[in-house]
């Protein structure tokens, strides 16, 4: 994206704008941390699905570290059994920046399908509205 990753950064560093970005998240609220991860902000987030004709929401537990050099890690933790860790990094590309996400998932069988098509839509979707968020914050010159 046409932005500096010290512009781009701040928006995985912190899950304060996500209810904005990210299509299936409606709330989220910090949480105490958990031994899991002490050293990690810890959110309780909740969100709105869809399958088929059901509407549903729920809410999960997730763990925001901040690993350094442009690197954030994430996991979520879900019912029943689901687990994701996603590694993002936000890079120097040219007078940009290149925007790298590599999301592992554990979930049951029956659900694995329907997690990593959602995981994987939502995050597209998530990087296309950061991209012409800070974009257009950018032109405006907000930034």
């Amino acid at each position: 994206m046409a932005a500096a990753p010290a512009q781009v950064a701040p928006f995985f560093a912190s899950y304060d704008q996500h209810t904005v970005l990210h299509p299936l998240i409606v709330a989220i609220r910090p949480i105490a941390a958990r031994p899991a991860a002490p050293d990690a902000r810890w959110y309780a987030i909740t969100d709105r699905m869809r399958m088929g004709p059901l509407r549903f929401r729920f809410t999960y537990t997730a763990a925001l570290r901040d690993a350094g050099g442009g690197t954030f890690i994430s996991d979520a933790f879900q019912f029943p059994r689901v687990h994701l860790h996603n590694i993002t990094r936000c890079q120097p590309e040219g007078a940009g920046t290149r925007v790298d996400e590599h999301i592992t998932i554990d979930a049951p069988r029956l659900l694995i399908g329907y997690v990593h098509q959602q995981a994987f839509l939502a995050h597209r979707e998530l990087l296309a509205r950061l991209k012409q968020h800070v974009e257009a914050a950018q032109s405006a010159g907000m930034v």
